[in-house]
């Protein structure tokens, strides 16, 4: 297996599998425990750059230093979650109540010493923290020639790429990725692998099936991107699946664990890109 590039990046959609977990270590106290499952995408800027296309955050991973072989990117991903009632109740018997993060696989896109957080409005926690997404070695490139920008390749062990296909009438879907770096010859259609793109105008060769928003279609009446509208380099999503563990605590030690040196909620850390798409995601394994 080729050797993996680790970057540090951001932007996120999540759902949670909330389960109450009550434990004593030493002086302090657990009252519950979320285990949670995140999704974060990133999109392309013609300014030659990905960032996130979901919820607040500030992130940049510059098309230059992914083509060094030496992906750089920082800023913090801002998520909120809605309390469980459990965490509400136990936040009026102990407003000092704390957070930390915790890692329930080893399978982890999550900085786990890079971590901040507050407690918002009735039942709101916002929570801000850096992701290390995981990318092929292999890019787009390798298998599309002409592109004017390096797309990596998302493994299916940690996400997947995202197409957004337009068809000849009619308005965008996204269409699901599918790549191994383990086994790169392996399709698993419907989804879309990158040997099944035909060149760098978002053309699929004949006879592929992709699943577009749920739907199998024949890509025959799609192409990623649209001329005049977004071109491929801006219709392909870095998506990124990963699991957390929020654990709601009191008592112990006076450290909360690690915090950022800036105030991630500012305005100067939000994202000022604009969105050229909704994002709707489709989960398909």
């Amino acid at each position: 297996m080729k050797k993996k590039i680790l970057i540090s990046s951001l932007a996120i959609l999540i759902a949670g599998l909330f389960v109450s977990a009550p434990s004593y270590a030493g002086e302090r106290t657990e009252v519950y425990t979320a285990d949670l499952y995140f999704s974060c995408s990133f999109g392309h800027s013609s300014s030659g750059y990905w960032y996130p296309v979901a919820n607040g955050g500030s992130a940049r991973i510059y098309d230059s230093s992914i083509e060094s072989g030496s992906p750089v990117c920082s800023g913090t991903v801002l998520l909120g979650y809605t309390l469980p009632k459990e965490v509400v109740e136990e936040l009026k018997e102990h407003p000092d109540l704390k957070v930390c993060l915790e890692r329930p696989s080893q399978i982890s896109c999550i900085d786990f010493g890079y971590f901040s957080y507050r407690f918002t409005g009735p039942g709101s926690l916002d929570m801000a923290f850096r992701i290390i997404p995981v990318l092929c070695a292999e890019t787009l490139n390798d298998y599309v020639n002409g592109l004017s920008a390096a797309i990596p390749l998302v493994d299916y062990n940690y996400g997947r790429n995202i197409y957004v296909v337009y068809p000849l009438i009619g308005k965008s879907g996204l269409a699901q990725g599918f790549y191994s770096e383990g086994y790169t010859g392996w399709i698993s259609s419907p989804l879309v692998h990158p040997s099944q793109i035909k060149d760098c105008k978002g053309h699929f060769k004949r006879g592929v099936t992709i699943n577009v928003d749920g739907e199998n279609k024949n890509a025959s009446l799609y192409t990623i991107g649209r001329k005049g509208t977004a071109s491929m380099e801006e219709s392909v999503l870095l998506h990124f699946d990963c699991p957390l563990r929020l654990v709601f605590y009191y008592g112990g030690s006076e450290d909360s664990g690690p915090v950022l040196g800036d105030d991630p909620w500012t305005s100067d850390n939000a994202p000022s890109e604009e969105k050229p798409f909704s994002l709707k995601l489709h989960r398909v394994r």
